[in-house]
C-alpha cells in the first residue's frame, strides 16, 4: 500500500489514512451538527473528490471507500 503523491511506508500510509478518516468523521458529524441547527454547510468540497479515480465523495466508514467504483484510501479523498 504506497500513497500515489509520496513514498511511504506501510505503516505510515495506515496512519495517514487513519488520520483521513478521522478528517471524515469529524466533517460528518459537523455537518450533522449543523443541519440539525439549521445552519447550512458549505465546506467547498473538501475531503470528497477522490485525488485518483474522481469519485465524488468518500463513502462508509471505513479506510477505503464503499464506493465499488472507487476502492481508493481514505486519504486518497482527503489530501488532495
Amino acid at each position: 500500500m504506497v500513497s500515489s503523491y509520496v513514498d511511504l511506508t506501510e505503516e505510515q500510509q495506515k496512519m495517514l489514512d487513519d488520520a483521513a478518516l478521522s478528517i471524515v468523521t469529524i466533517k460528518r458529524d459537523t455537518q450533522s451538527k449543523l443541519a440539525a441547527s439549521g445552519a447550512a454547510f458549505d465546506d467547498g468540497g473538501f475531503g470528497s473528490k477522490c485525488d485518483i479515480c474522481g469519485c465524488t465523495s468518500f463513502m462508509g466508514d471505513a479506510l477505503k471507500c464503499a464506493n465499488d467504483s472507487c476502492r481508493h484510501s481514505c486519504s486518497d479523498h482527503v489530501f488532495t
